[in-house]
């Protein structure tokens, strides 16, 4: 994925599989080095405000999150699981089970719970109330 900014000048971000966070940074650097050098001044930098809010928004993707653990095969389980966000564009084409075995690779009868009126973000960030 690439990202390119265009105002006064582009900048264009290689993220080579970058995380939002990673890109997040990315950019900031970018950004702050462009205000140093002058670039980035009045409407400009309003645009670059408005490109950081809509990239912000684009790289949430809605999920549904799932707590699993390998040592789970049904009945009560009293361990920590791990968690597992879910792209609710697999649920919706797959089904859970299937959607949870190929974005994870594990059997979802390793699925301890799962919270279907939840919407979160793949870090698990919630997306709606």
């Amino acid at each position: 994925m690439k990202i390119i900014l265009q105002a006064t000048i582009t900048v264009q971000i290689e993220t080579n599989g970058a995380s939002g966070a990673q890109l997040d940074r990315m950019l900031e650097s970018n950004l702050e080095r462009l205000y140093a050098e002058g670039a980035l001044t009045g409407d400009t930098a309003a645009e670059v405000e408005s490109f950081r809010y809509r990239t912000e928004i684009e790289q949430r993707i809605p999920c549904r999150s799932y707590e699993w653990s390998l040592g789970y095969i049904g009945g009560s389980f009293s361990g920590v699981g791990e968690f597992a966000y879910v792209p609710l564009s697999l649920i919706e084409k797959y089904g859970d089970d299937e959607a949870f075995r190929i974005h994870t690779g594990q059997d979802p009868i390793h699925i301890i719970w799962q919270a279907p009126d939840e919407i979160c973000d793949q870090n698990g960030d919630t997306l709606c109330d």
